[in-house]
């Protein structure tokens, strides 16, 4: 009876390894780090339709009406121009941010592939499973 205790504890502790194992795999392989470093022209593409979108969406989002009644308008009232810029200088830092971060990435990533020397990157790729 003990022996079999004993199996179904170790058989137990088995299946736990392995679940995290298995969880640790699906993790790394979704990542979006592991995705961009096997897909980098693809995720440059998304990325740069993304900016495009969020561009035109804030664009759209800030244009003023051109109703009738907005049209005989010559002149903004105070609140509504002070508004209008706003978004304006909102939409241009988000731009500006974007545009960093990706450049950032960018470089980061080409960085990582030239620094790693073919030993260290067979090493790394012996040690998967």
């Amino acid at each position: 009876m003990k022996e079999l205790q004993s199996t179904i504890a170790e058989k137990e502790e088995q299946i736990r390894q392995r679940g995290h194992q298995l969880q640790h795999d699906i993790e790394a392989g979704i990542s979006p780090k592991e995705m961009v470093k096997k897909h980098p022209l693809q995720s440059t593409a998304i990325f740069f339709v993304t900016g495009l979108l969020t561009g035109k969406v804030l664009r759209h989002l800030t244009r003023r009406p051109t109703t009738p009644t907005a049209t005989k308008k010559t002149e903004l009232s105070q609140p509504q121009a002070a508004t209008d810029s706003s978004f304006s200088d909102i939409r241009m830092e988000l731009l500006r941010s974007a545009k960093d971060l990706g450049v950032s990435y960018l470089q980061h990533y080409i960085d990582g592939k030239f620094r790693t020397s073919p030993k260290a990157a067979s090493s790394h790729s012996e040690q998967k499973p």
